[in-house]
């Protein structure tokens, strides 16, 4: 019966759905149900308690800590690079110590992610199968993601590791790679390579890497290199707009896509959510400093294939 239901028994569906990986934004949405529905029970004397007065919402940083994923203010979270910044962030990224070892693991993986704009959780989750190097592709298929752990139908102490599906359903995508990608993945695979099952970016037992390792290795490199400090989407936000803007190719010819083309490869809502500050970022070079601005028009659309690439970095 309702009346038997207790603060506690509340906290425990909110948390329930927290630990699904539900959005802060939809939780939120259930306590004010709840919240609404047990006060107007108390208003009609039907219960002579709230529950609810017992419940407070999480924050939202907490919220988001305990999934793994991070709380950045709106124009912290659509950051990009400068030129300046990406130069720093390589130089530090691929250091090393006075005896020759790397000082980060793995970093060509953060150079991947500038070239093809994957999500932290697509990259993770790409296998050494999802990649034709021939072919210059790579197949978006899974995502990865941190959640607590269970046993039966309880939780228990720590975090483990899960693939699913895609993000979206438009998520799973085929990615075409320039050379600095191919040249990244190469890397990888010299660094550590368990087989075409195995993750590209692995761990050291050949498993999936955990977000927030990868995460936490990326803000050790901003901060030795004295970074201001972006969050790891920022890495898919300067892709797309470097798209957009266009980059100069060794030829001097300047190479863009349309933001439908983006749209194409990056997915409909990047390019809704970023509108604005694509809009801020975008100019339009100088003719006279150019010989001509190509628009990937005639990029490859049969097959699933997605706009052709350009080299970023």
């Amino acid at each position: 019966m309702v009346g038997d239901i207790t603060a506690a028994d509340l906290k425990e569906v909110l948390n329930h759905w927290m630990n699904e990986d539900y959005a802060y934004t939809t939780v939120k949405k259930v306590y004010i149900v709840l919240k609404e529905y047990f006060r107007y029970l108390t208003q009609q004397e039907i219960l002579s308690k709230n529950p609810m007065n017992s419940v407070p919402m999480i924050k939202k940083s907490n919220y988001m800590a305990a999934q793994n994923k991070e709380d950045l203010p709106t124009q912290e979270t659509v950051t990009i690079f400068t030129p300046e910044e990406i130069e720093k962030f390589k130089t530090e990224a691929f250091s090393r110590f006075s005896n020759g070892k790397p000082k980060y693991q793995q970093p060509a993986a953060y150079i991947l992610m500038l070239n093809t704009g994957l999500r932290t959780g697509e990259l993770l989750c790409l296998l050494n199968s999802d990649i034709n190097l021939e072919g210059k592709y790579l197949e978006v298929r899974q995502n990865v993601k941190e959640v607590c752990r269970r046993e039966g139908t309880g939780y228990v102490p720590g975090r483990e590791v899960k693939v699913g599906k895609a993000k979206t359903a438009t998520s799973k995508h085929r990615v075409p790679l320039n050379g600095a990608a191919i040249a990244t993945i190469e890397e990888l695979r010299q660094e550590c390579d368990f087989g075409p099952t195995a993750p590209l970016v692995s761990n050291e037992n050949g498993d999936y890497t955990r977000p927030v390792n990868f995460r936490e290795r990326y803000y050790r490199i901003l901060k030795a290199a004295r970074i201001e400090q972006k969050g790891l989407h920022s890495l898919r936000h300067h892709f797309a707009t470097q798209l957009i803007n266009g980059v100069k190719q060794p030829d001097g010819t300047i190479l863009a896509l349309s933001p439908r083309q983006v749209a194409d490869l990056l997915g409909p809502q990047h390019l809704a959510d970023n509108r604005d500050v694509l809009r801020q970022k975008r100019h339009d070079p100088p003719a006279r400093n150019h010989r001509r601005v190509q628009f990937l028009a005639r990029a490859r659309r049969h097959k699933g294939e997605r706009p052709g690439f350009l080299m970023i970095y």
